[in-house]
């Protein structure tokens, strides 16, 4: 290949197609951790928290006001598409927020050697970051868990905290 120069390809994404994608993907993780869960408890199993703060890491381009209201809307329609109620819906929306938003904003943070793995202190950063995102699931679990008549502090903080991480 030698001397040949790699041309980017400069791809333009419309502040309606990271909200379409956005949306689509947390519907459907969102849609797999509410299919998953056990009856009358929040889910034992939610990927799209993870899969949405990837993809705002990952792709910065999508980290804009309309991902995140792509976000926002693939959590609703998750919501919307199973009867949940409206009230439920705001809370749940809130609790992954809560923990999506403080992963990245310390994710955000990081070097971009460390985004990328190639120090040997990126493992122990990216757990750090994941361990705090996953206490403000927990925190914000266990004030709705009550709120939501699902059962005590404690059932909310634990399903908040392990389940979205």
């Amino acid at each position: 290949m030698g001397d040949i120069a790699r041309q980017r390809t400069s791809c333009t994404l419309t502040p309606l197609s990271a909200l379409l994608c956005v949306a689509a993907l947390v519907l459907l993780f969102s849609l797999i951790g509410i299919f998953t869960r056990p009856p009358n408890l929040l889910a034992a199993f939610w990927p799209a928290n993870a899969v949405l703060l990837g993809c705002m890491v990952r792709y910065p381009r999508l980290a804009t006001p309309a991902g995140w209201a792509g976000g926002i809307l693939g959590f609703f329609l998750a919501a919307l598409f199973t009867g949940e109620p409206l009230f439920k819906t705001i809370l749940l929306t809130c609790g992954n927020l809560a923990g999506i938003g403080v992963g990245y904003l310390l994710m955000h943070r990081l070097a971009p050697a460390d985004k990328l793995l190639r120090r040997p202190t990126s493992l122990v950063l990216l757990l750090r970051n994941t361990l705090a995102a996953s206490l403000a699931a927990g925190v914000v679990g266990a004030i709705i868990n009550p709120i939501l008549s699902l059962g005590p502090r404690s059932t909310g903080w634990a399903s908040g905290l392990p389940a979205s991480w």
